[in-house]
C-alpha cells in the first residue's frame, strides 16, 4: 500500500496528517515517511525518530564547459546592443 499526503499551498496541515497516519499505521505495516519540502522538512520535530545510521550526502556539480559560456555571453552581448 502506498499512500501520499500532497497539496501545492503551504499551512495546510500536511506534515501533521502525514505523521499522524504514519504514527498509526506504524502499528501494523512497515512505514516509510518522507518529508520533501524543500523550505524546511520538519516532519522529524514532530516524531523524534531513532536515527540508525547517518551517511554523507554527495552530489556531483558538473562543470561548465568554457565554450557554452563564451556562447552566452555573446548572445548576451548581441541582445543587449541589439535593443
Amino acid at each position: 500500500m502506498i499512500v501520499a499526503v500532497a497539496s501545492g499551498k503551504g499551512g495546510t496541515g500536511k506534515t501533521l496528517v502525514a505523521t499522524s497516519l504514519a504514527r498509526s499505521l506504524s502499528g501494523t505495516f512497515r512505514v516509510l515517511l518522507l518529508d520533501c519540502d524543500v523550505e524546511g522538512p520538519d516532519a522529524g520535530i514532530l516524531i523524534k525518530p531513532e536515527i540508525m545510521r547517518e551517511e554523507a550526502a554527495c552530489v556531483a556539480v558538473p562543470e561548465i564547459d568554457p565554450g557554452l559560456d563564451r556562447a552566452r555571453q555573446s548572445l548576451d552581448e548581441l541582445l543587449v546592443g541589439g535593443s
